[in-house]
């Protein structure tokens, strides 16, 4: 049997290639006013690109 599964960071990866997927991360995190959050989405976002 295969294991046909993948990270959760290659799904995030795969995810924010969205374009719309990432903009919709970037705006949750921007709403919870938290800097920690915030530079983390964006490394992620700039990661996936």
């Amino acid at each position: 049997m295969t294991n046909n599964s993948r990270s959760f960071d290659e799904t995030r990866k795969a995810l924010l290639q969205d374009p719309e997927m990432a903009a919709l991360y970037l705006e949750e995190a921007l709403e919870s006013e938290d800097i920690e959050l915030i530079k983390i989405a964006l490394r992620d976002v700039a990661a996936a690109v």
